[in-house]
């Protein structure tokens, strides 16, 4: 075999394995903005039973680092906008934004009201 033929056999299996981690990166981040979303509630959840005792009316207090699709790096948001995007209540949020549903996102966080 010449050296053409085994550079040729060399180059195929890494070629397939740079397309096949090209295609399993670009997977992984088309689901970043669930995993932030679910990262952000996860954080408000503990500080509404740990810090507020599941008491829905502070829900307003709480605050979350989140990263919407269009923001350039993650930003701080109300926890209540973090619960209608949780809760299919609203698609995008904005900072300042309030809970539509305060109980209902309290519930979703295992508190009993």
């Amino acid at each position: 075999m010449n050296f053409g033929m085994k550079l040729l056999l060399f180059l195929i299996p890494v070629l397939v394995l740079v397309v096949a981690a090209a295609l399993f990166t670009s997977w992984l981040s088309s689901g970043r903005e669930t995993i932030d979303i679910e990262h952000a509630f996860t954080k408000g959840c503990a500080q509404l039973k740990t810090v507020y005792n599941c008491d829905f009316t502070t829900i307003k207090k709480i605050e979350v680092q989140y990263q919407q699709k269009d923001d350039e790096s993650p930003k701080i948001y109300k926890f209540g906008g973090i619960c209608n995007l949780k809760l299919n209540l609203k698609s995008v949020i904005y900072a300042e934004e309030m809970a539509i549903d305060p109980r209902a996102c309290a519930r979703l966080c295992g508190c009993l009201i």
